[in-house]
């Protein structure tokens, strides 16, 4: 427990990006998620924590895995919902459901230094800064809910959106910094 309470310590003293990608998959959701953390001056540090972590499973039950450009760690068996992690020189990956490897593009991608959906957000120096295309997380969810539930109860989802005021909305920008003692959230929907 301790490991796993000073990792998670370690992991939010450092730049993370948590991300949700659309991707082809055989079965269930057609969703990854990945977390991407930069390691910066700290990677010997976590990367002795990923040792500890991959001791405890057992390296027995961990194979190398090539996704992208990069050789990962995951799990041998997955019960269909693969789970990876390694490293992309200072920037430690971890990614869920990620068989195409979409965090390993993401980050193989140039991309300049503010995105240009928060560029329309003011913030100075961001603790959380957060963007979802609503618009296709909708599509998304009802195509899931229609191929499990039906079209009736993807007709559900969509009144319930509707009645909230979200069925219009395409997407949601959010930057969240100090001013001194009070934290200040800009948010643009």
């Amino acid at each position: 427990v301790d490991l796993v309470l000073n990792g998670i310590r370690l992991a939010l003293s450092r730049p993370v990006l948590i991300g949700v990608a659309q991707v082809p998959v055989p079965e269930g959701p057609p969703v990854a998620a990945f977390a991407i953390l930069d390691g910066g001056d700290r990677k010997a540090e976590l990367t002795a924590l990923v040792t500890r972590l991959e001791d405890m499973v057992g390296k027995s039950k961990i194979a190398d895995k090539e996704i992208g450009s990069l050789r990962m760690r995951a799990l041998q068996e997955d019960d269909g919902v693969p789970l990876c992690w390694g490293w992309s020189g200072t920037s430690f990956v971890i990614a869920v459901n990620d068989a195409q490897g979409a965090a390993v593009k993401w980050l193989s991608k140039p991309r300049s230094a503010t995105p240009r959906y928060l560029g329309k957000v003011p913030g100075a120096s961001d603790v959380l800064v957060a963007y979802a295309d609503t618009q296709k997380i909708r599509q998304v969810i009802s195509s899931f809910i229609r191929q499990e539930d039906g079209e009736s109860a993807s007709n559900v989802f969509t009144a319930v959106l509707q009645k909230l005021g979200l069925n219009d909305t395409r997407t949601f920008s959010a930057r969240v910094d100090f001013a001194q003692s009070e934290i200040v959230v800009h948010a643009v929907l």
